[in-house]
């Protein structure tokens, strides 16, 4: 009777110990998968490093980020790692070499990632920002459909064509570039708009070009220079922005040159701060994701509509999801400064609010005038590098340890010198002593906010025939 009963409870066992192997297999494999356990294998890194030594060999313009002489992007600050790309490739660090290398290894991720792949793509990543596996999915799943659509190229030719368009982008940095393109025409102090002129006036100074087909050549070229992507999304501009996008005849005639120069972007920004984490895109998050959709989808609409109405559509969603009344003048200024600063949430819009409203009324009047992109007309430059000012003074820890007094200082020591400056610089304009032609330029400015940030505190300044700002004396 006892090996019976035995007998008969022994399946029941079995079961329960089944449940208990396989529920603690599945915990296992859960925590093993979570991003912030993941980390690269050394023979993973190898071939990494390995790929990037074939770009090298592949693209010669890819040395030419090591130059010394390089504009940086002065956003962050670099690590100090010995494993960064240009560390280990070059005994030194190359900021802009990383984050065009980060670029590269974002558009890679994106088009032929796995989940662990993803999972590495967000490791580092703030975790209640974290781009969410449907949202990475769902752009693969775009991305791959549009470059194996492009008609006359195969896959393969489309991605070189991005490849190279990531890399001509940024060589406007590099001063000896600008001098032997200089005999060809007058060219933009913006880098971006630097490599879409000489795309067209002179390709032939960048060694890549004469390897790209006449396709790939003119698919390059009508993606490039549409619209300041990085800049609507800050809304660092009014709607003229929009308005060379409008202009094109691209998105009625061959909407998919739109969609691959925007994924170009898309890398860009995903590669942004590759001189700071050289496996996992920081800048690629949720909520990066979300308001590039919501720039890309006001870029659409001007298919059917104006410049106007496609600012004013992303500058009310960037106020709704700061819980901000876009149809109030003052809240559109605000959804403005938050874009800038990178803010997305209702308690970020509210602690924005707060810090601004303490402003000395003369100062914060002063700002709204200045800060109204509604008002601003079509032919109104926007500024460079005023949103990287502005987030490198929310970022420095000399401000404050806590996020909330890091905003107020950003804003009361931010705020009233870019008004100013900016006043200045119409004056200079109206008076033909600064080119209305060139963009002010705040590029200078953004470093001292990453490493001196009270400098900015009452200190006069000056603004070049050029329109680059600096600070006197410095």
């Amino acid at each position: 009777m006892d090996k019976m009963k035995k007998l008969m409870t022994m399946p029941n066992v079995i079961v329960t110990l089944g449940v208990l192997f396989v529920f603690s297999f599945t915990i296992a494999i859960a925590t093993d998968l979570r991003p912030h356990h993941l980390h690269l294998k050394y023979t993973e890194y190898q071939q990494n490093l390995s790929w990037v030594k074939d770009l090298l060999t592949s693209y010669k313009e890819l040395s030419w980020f090591s130059d010394k002489e390089m504009l940086v992007t002065e956003e962050n600050q670099a690590s100090n790692s010995s494993d960064a790309w240009s560390q280990r490739l070059f005994g030194e660090r190359s900021i802009e070499f990383d984050r065009t290398i980060m670029s590269m290894l974002s558009m890679r991720t994106i088009l032929d990632g796995k989940y662990e792949d993803y999972l590495e793509f967000v490791a580092h990543q703030k975790e209640d920002a974290r781009l969410n596996w449907q949202s990475f999915q769902n752009l693969q799943t775009e991305i791959r459909a549009i470059v194996r659509s492009y008609p006359g190229l195969n896959e393969n030719e489309v991605r070189k064509a991005i490849e190279a368009s990531i890399i001509i982008n940024d060589l406007g940095k590099l001063d000896r570039i600008r001098q032997v393109a200089r005999p060809y025409g007058e060219f933009p102090h913006d880098h971006n708009e630097f490599a879409c002129k000489a795309m067209q006036l002179c390709p032939h100074i960048f060694p890549l070009w004469q390897s790209l087909s006449a396709e790939q050549q003119k698919l390059i070229v009508s993606m490039s220079g549409l619209a300041p992507y990085g800049r609507i999304t800050h809304l660092e501009g009014s709607a003229g922005m929009f308005k060379q996008l409008k202009n094109s005849p691209i998105l009625t005639d061959k909407p998919i040159a739109f969609e691959i120069g925007f994924f170009v972007h898309i890398c860009d920004v995903a590669g942004a701060l590759g001189h700071v984490d050289q496996r996992s895109s920081l800048v690629y998050d949720e909520n990066t994701h979300k308001a590039l959709s919501c720039v890309k989808m006001a870029c659409l609409s001007l298919k059917e509509g104006d410049e106007s109405a496609a600012y004013a559509s992303y500058l009310t969603q960037r106020a709704s999801w700061l819980g901000l009344d876009g149809d109030s003048p003052l809240h559109q200024v605000l959804a403005r400064i938050g874009a800038m600063l990178r803010l997305f949430t209702p308690d970020e819009g509210k602690m924005l609010k707060e810090a601004f409203l303490k402003l000395a009324p003369e100062a914060l009047a002063d700002i709204v005038e200045e800060f109204n992109g509604i008002r601003e007309p079509l032919d109104a430059l926007a500024p460079t590098d005023i949103s990287t000012l502005l987030a490198n003074l929310y970022n420095n820890y000399h401000l404050g340890d806590h996020h909330k007094e890091r905003l107020t200082q950003t804003i009361h020591i931010g705020l009233p010198f870019i008004s100013q400056v900016i006043k200045e610089h119409r004056k200079g304009v109206s008076k033909r002593k600064i080119d209305a032609s060139m963009p002010l330029n705040f590029h200078e400015i953004a470093r001292i906010a990453k490493e001196s940030p009270r400098e900015l505190i009452d200190h006069k300044f000056t603004i070049s025939k050029t329109g680059e700002v600096h600070l006197k004396g410095k």
